[in-house]
């Protein structure tokens, strides 16, 4: 079952200021290696602590990454890919999935990709998750605005935990539909309303202003905390003890 669609104003809206445009790639990657390493420590915690317990599942971060147009996603899709080759030299029990949705792919495969990312989102048991997840990590999903889920085509949100807004939305409604389409339900098992969720824009920081601008109403902005990247995971995390 599909976690229920929330408003715009759903979870926690942080922003990133990088002064050199150049940087989003790296930042990009610097950021999933970094969730990666994260997840893995909270499933490498949690087992050193269960010691046995076969319901603790690994810690799997799912990631929504937006772009404006197709050539970002092919770009994001080349960092992220790049940044699991780093993950694998710094710590090999972390792991780092990515997909992609393209408005010239075939339904087969958009479908494969949304299923992917939900089962790794769900944690589900299965040969597939249990191989490609047994040390935690991130699974992440690259998109344009145009090719997130369409409700009318019988998709539903996808419930990522976190969705990263690479460039900033045109409109209050481009935004909020960012934001229903990523995040649906909450990031902890079973959880809704946007709880334990988070949205995170990458901007210039003359680009600060625009950003309030297309908010929806009742969303707080604030800078990214340094601590988001393990509170993600372990919440995560938390949510896989409490099933």
């Amino acid at each position: 079952m599909e976690p229920p669609a929330v408003g715009g104003g759903g979870g926690s809206h942080y922003y990133v200021a990088l002064p050199d445009p150049r940087a989003k790639p790296r930042a990009l990657a610097d950021l999933v290696v970094n969730v990666a390493l994260a997840a893995a420590r909270q499933t490498s915690s949690d087992r050193s602590i269960a010691r046995g317990e076969t319901n603790r599942k690994p810690a799997v971060v799912a990631v929504v990454v937006v772009r404006d147009a197709r050539d970002g996603v092919d770009d994001a899709v080349e960092d992220i890919a790049r940044a699991g080759k780093d993950v694998a030299r710094v710590d090999d029990r972390a792991d780092v999935v990515v997909a992609s949705l393209r408005a010239d792919q075939p339904p087969g495969d958009r479908a494969d990709a949304l299923e992917r990312f939900r089962a790794a989102r769900r944690r589900e048991d299965g040969e597939t998750f249990s191989t490609t997840f047994a040390r935690g990590g991130v699974f992440a999903l690259v998109t344009s605005e145009a090719c997130l889920p369409s409700p009318g085509a019988g998709e539903g949100a996808l419930g990522a935990s976190l969705v990263i807004n690479m460039e900033t939305p045109k409109s209050r409604e481009a935004y909020a539909r960012r934001t229903r389409a990523g995040l649906g339900g909450g990031g902890r098992a079973g959880g809704g309303g946007g709880g334990g969720v988070v949205v995170l824009n990458v901007i210039a920081p003359h680009q600060l202003s625009a950003l309030r601008a297309v908010l929806p109403d009742g969303v707080a902005l604030d800078a990214m905390p340094i601590d988001l990247i393990d509170t993600l995971a372990a919440d995560v995390a938390a949510g896989g003890r409490e099933r």
